[in-house]
């Protein structure tokens, strides 16, 4: 896996290293360590920015003995400049830090430069964030759609310690539960819906679940009602999780990606803990 990892020397980037351990990436990884000077055509900014980039290698390489890794210094607009390197390197994930939310308030909306990247990057995005959580869970959020299985794919395609617990979160709003309907109108009270979604997610991720389940990971589905980016936060904060994973509808254009992005955007806002957004 090719990683693009974005320090800006603050208190939200030092999330990052603790974060990645807990990301299930493995030891064969090309990592490279990015910072911008935001500065232009300023001799300090550019000097400070390689400065955090090499503090940065360093911690990095200390957790990450194994990866292969390098340090690329931009100037300019550090959303942009992050988008604009990640193509070029054919990055596919982008880890950027953000802060845990205040629990005397909800996020209003990321940082600019996470909300560019969250919104513009052609590949995954991982919002790391400092979480008090001790346990190995994940939340993966299933709605059945291609980029809902393409998110437990990239979940089983990693390397968990055994002790892990992934929890797979059908939120089951009117919309799916009018998709399901179509397929099975015999759902007329809260138990049969509950038992049917759960029957239908573990069949569309079977493939994933039964790798997940004979590396030793155990994986449950949990149906819950409301609105998926307010319901997958909760559940986070509910099972003591790490991380959430979600997958965007992909579309070819950042505008579209950000309008029907509002699921997962919204997810990254709201939850306390890490967010991947999973895009292939």
């Amino acid at each position: 896996m090719r990683l693009l990892i974005c320090f800006d020397g603050t208190e939200n980037s030092s999330a990052i290293i603790e974060d990645l351990k807990n990301a299930g990436l493995g030891e064969d990884c090309d990592a490279v360590v990015m910072t911008v000077a935001e500065g232009f055509d300023d001799a300090n900014a550019m000097a400070s920015a390689s400065n955090i980039a090499q503090a940065a290698v360093s911690s990095v390489t200390s957790e990450f003995p194994s990866w292969k890794i390098e340090t690329r210094i931009a100037e300019g607009s550090a959303g942009r400049e992050i988008v604009i390197a990640a193509e070029e390197l054919k990055t596919d994930l982008i880890v950027v830090g953000e802060p845990a939310l205040n629990p005397d308030r909800q996020h209003i909306f990321l940082g600019q430069t996470t909300s560019v990247v969250v919104n513009e990057a052609p590949c995954s995005v991982r919002v790391a964030r400092k979480t008090p959580s001790l346990t190995n869970t994940m939340i993966v959020g299933f709605d059945g759609s291609a980029a809902s299985v393409a998110a437990i794919e990239d979940v089983a395609s990693r390397q968990w310690p055994t002790e892990t617990s992934i929890k797979l979160v059908v939120v089951a709003d009117s919309f799916l539960l009018d998709m399901v309907g179509r397929f099975a109108p015999q759902i007329n009270n809260s138990v049969v819906e509950t038992k049917f979604v759960s029957q239908w997610a573990e069949t569309l991720a079977g493939t994933s679940i039964r790798k997940l389940r004979a590396n030793g990971v155990t994986v449950n589905v949990e149906v819950l009602s409301g609105r998926p980016q307010t319901a997958l936060a909760a559940a986070a904060k509910q099972f003591g999780a790490n991380c959430i994973f979600v997958g965007p509808h992909n579309v070819p254009n950042s505008f579209a990606r950000f309008v029907v992005g509002s699921v997962s955007a919204g997810v990254a806002k709201h939850a306390d803990c890490s967010v991947e957004i999973v895009r292939r």
